[in-house]
């Protein structure tokens, strides 16, 4: 397995995954589906992003996590940021027995 950046080419297979998490209900607050191009301004480049690095194995995608500013409002401070993470759902078991022995 790798970490590394997330980048346009990745958008699809991100975006499945993200799909396939959409269609189970009640965990995450997205409810439409993603498509690259939504895939890529939401999560791989959004206009106040910092990061976002996803994990492959084999050319697969298994989650990816993304980081950006939070807009300034009332609610939220200037310098808070959004963490969005998400796991394809056939790894959760693997990849938890991989990190808690």
């Amino acid at each position: 397995m790798i970490i590394r950046p997330a980048e346009a080419l990745d958008a699809a297979q991100m975006a499945h995954l993200l799909n396939s998490i959409i269609a189970i209900g009640g965990t995450t607050a997205h409810l439409k589906p993603f498509d690259k191009t939504r895939m890529q301004t939401s999560f791989i480049n959004p206009p106040l992003g910092l990061c976002c690095f996803l994990m492959e194995d084999h050319g697969r995608i298994l989650g990816f996590q993304n980081l950006e500013w939070f807009t300034n409002d009332i609610k939220n401070p200037a310098d808070w940021v959004k963490i969005s993470s998400f796991v394809n759902t056939n790894q959760h078991e693997t990849y938890l027995k991989s990190t808690f022995p």
